[in-house]
């Protein structure tokens, strides 16, 4: 490293650069002239969130002064899924009456209540939620907390009629206040990263893409039962690689959950 090395040019040497200004002008894209902060600016994460009490002064800092927006919650549904009871007369199905009453308890007492003084960054809120491999395929059991035990799901039916009674019973209805609680998600995506998790992830897996695919479809056609509101969508891809061996990567994953899902 030389040290002590002072070089000296002359400010012609540099290109000039001559800018217009038009402020009469309007630059549009598509019929889009703004940037969204909404749909770019987001956080995976959500308003409800307990690691943000006794953090008010960094929310507000996130909200105000950043204009920063929650887009991903792939925790609730998944903590509502292991702490839900068992239907006595259906093994592997959640109870509905108990999906009601827990629905209720988490709208207007925790959020509702609880969370009162966050109400005010409502219109931040607008998120998808997510399943996950750990508890949303084949062969799972529910993990409650507290030492309480465990039931197994009985297959993509039971997940889909979870997810349709989550829907309903956890977030408010359209045009409601947030004392109601939270704003229903947009999007649901059924499984999370699930090629890499049950397949790229696992050295002596014989998980297909095709079968991940079609439980996918099957705990759509579930929630449809149920919620024919919010749209489903998904596979988030951990690492695309489309181009791999020619594209044949493509072929066998991206290409085919598009002509399998649609």
């Amino acid at each position: 490293l030389a040290t002590g090395l002072v070089i000296s040019q002359p400010n012609d040497v540099f290109a000039q650069t001559e800018t217009d200004i038009n402020l009469n002008v309007k630059h549009s894209v598509g019929g889009i002239a703004e940037f969204d902060r909404k749909k770019f600016i987001t956080l995976h994460a959500t308003l409800s969130e307990s690691g943000w009490t006794g953090e008010e002064d960094k929310l507000q800092y996130m909200m105000d002064e950043l204009n920063v927006y929650f887009g991903r919650d792939n925790g609730s549904i998944m903590w509502n899924l292991n702490q839900a009871k068992e239907d006595p007369n259906r093994p592997g199905y959640v109870d509905p009456a108990s999906m009601v009453a827990r629905g209720r308890q988490s709208r207007e007492k925790v959020y509702g209540e609880q969370m009162a003084s966050r109400h005010q960054y409502d219109e931040h809120n607008d998120v998808m939620v997510g399943g996950q491999t750990s508890s949303f395929w084949l062969g799972r059991s529910t993990k409650p907390c507290c030492g309480k035990e465990g039931w197994e799901i009985a297959g993509a039916d039971a997940i889909g009629e979870y997810v349709g009674h989550f829907l309903n019973e956890f977030y408010r209805n359209d045009g409601e206040d947030p004392t109601m609680g939270q704003a229903r998600p947009k999007l649901f995506e059924v499984l999370n990263e699930p090629l890499y998790e049950l397949i790229d992830g696992e050295a002596d897996s014989h998980v297909t893409p095709l079968e991940v695919f079609q439980y996918h479809n099957d705990v759509a056609a579930a929630v449809r039962k149920f919620n024919n509101t919010t749209l489903i969508g998904g596979y988030t891809t951990a690492f695309p690689i489309f181009e791999e061996r020619d594209f044949a990567r493509w072929d066998e994953r991206m290409k085919l959950f598009m002509d399998t899902s649609g």
